[in-house]
């Protein structure tokens, strides 16, 4: 019974967020699922797997197929197999209170209207299982939850610089086989989709490099401001994107940014100043922010890394405006008119800035002070001879 009392007094909070998003999802009906499920009933039809999802890579399909495993409604089973994938997450804190707290809080502040509307949640528990396992030294886990990542989303790649500036750290070898093991199993996916059906080789890579600025990137709302306010909205790829003169330009810019500031984050990790945790999440935030596509859903991707410090206004303000942003202002538009959706624009705009400002200021305090850190085959003695 003190088992019973101990593990509802412990997940009651995560059960009454995924209650209220499984609600708030089942309201909005978020196209996704619908998505979700075509591509889930086309691979089961014959011949087996003919048909791959063409925006996201191979591995997103097994999490497409679990629903279909439930004697369920698709969108009741995918709200199911999302709860499960969230209680994983928090199994593995250890019973870690505030890290739970603030995990469910930032959730629900961010993600209340599509947390079981889309699959992020897989990817981004591969993704901080991988850090987790590197924070422990355990590097050959971390390098396959992070290909297994991968292989679900593409994002989890960026962590992988810093799994191998970690390991050099502690190790003293640049561990290039683990880096290659990564590319290889992105080849061999892409293989196995052309085996089954042609066109579908390279299909996540080529939709991501070709589709225009999304709404909620900071690409878009950079360009729009610049242009004075005058922009195009248009729907394709299956989002709401930005047309603006210099949006290519900004786009290059701000990526020619993130790849300094990314290896500026590399050496400090390299000195030993700051450490893995703080590394990854960096990179991560600095892909996000300098990625033509920022939906909502992204901020699944860093929420159980935000979780791991103390609050931070600045990613609860960020979260808030996400909300706001989707689904508060599209159901506004869909209502109301479109006028809505330039409001999301600019409530997207001030997202990333915020975003932006509160990672830059929790970045400055991680970082130790600049003194002489042995390198790691040295271990602070001197050599011999």
């Amino acid at each position: 019974m003190r088992m019973i009392e101990r593990t509802l007094s412990r997940f009651w909070l995560p059960i009454s967020f995924w209650m209220a998003t499984t609600a708030a999802c089942l309201w909005i009906r978020p196209s996704d699922v619908h998505e979700y499920q075509l591509y889930a009933d086309h691979a089961l039809k014959w011949p087996l797997f003919h048909a791959w999802p063409h925006e996201y890579p191979m591995l997103s399909l097994a999490v497409f197929l679990l629903p279909r495993i439930l004697p369920l409604a698709y969108r009741w089973g995918f709200a199911v197999v999302t709860g499960v994938c969230l209680w994983v997450l928090m199994a593995r804190s250890q019973g870690n209170p505030a890290w739970e707290r603030r995990l469910i809080i930032y959730l629900a502040v961010g993600t209340l209207g599509l947390f079981v509307g889309r699959y992020d949640i897989f990817p981004a528990v591969a993704a901080f299982f991988a850090i987790e396992a590197g924070q422990k030294e355990r590097f050959g886990g971390a390098w396959v939850w992070s290909i297994l990542g991968f292989l679900l989303k593409l994002f989890p790649a960026g962590l992988w610089p810093a799994l191998l500036v970690a390991e050099w750290r502690t190790s003293g070898r640049w561990r290039w086989d683990r880096l290659l093991a990564g590319l290889g199993a992105g080849l061999a996916s892409v293989a196995v989709q052309a085996l089954f059906s042609r066109h579908a080789a390279f299909s996540s890579y080529r939709y991501f490099l070709h589709r225009p600025l999304q709404l909620g990137s900071l690409a878009a709302g950079l360009s729009a401001l610049l242009q004075a306010g005058h922009f195009r909205l248009i729907t394709s790829f299956g989002s709401i994107n930005v047309v603006t003169s210099p949006g290519h330009v900004v786009a290059l810019l701000i990526t020619l940014f993130s790849g300094l500031a990314g290896l500026g984050v590399l050496v400090l990790a390299a000195q030993g100043r700051i450490d893995l945790g703080t590394s990854s999440l960096a990179l991560l935030t600095l892909l996000i922010l300098s990625s033509k596509v920022f939906s909502a859903q992204y901020l699944i991707w860093l929420i159980p890394f935000w979780a791991l410090y103390a609050w931070r206004w600045q990613w609860l303000t960020a979260s808030f405006l996400t909300t706001l942003g989707y689904p508060v202002c599209f159901l506004l538009a869909h209502g109301l008119g479109v006028i809505w959706l330039h409001w999301a624009l600019w409530i997207d705009f001030c997202r990333d800035g915020v975003l932006l400002w509160g990672s830059i200021v929790w970045f400055l305090a991680q970082v130790k002070p600049s003194l002489p850190i042995p390198g790691p085959l040295t271990s602070g003695k001197p050599a011999s001879g």
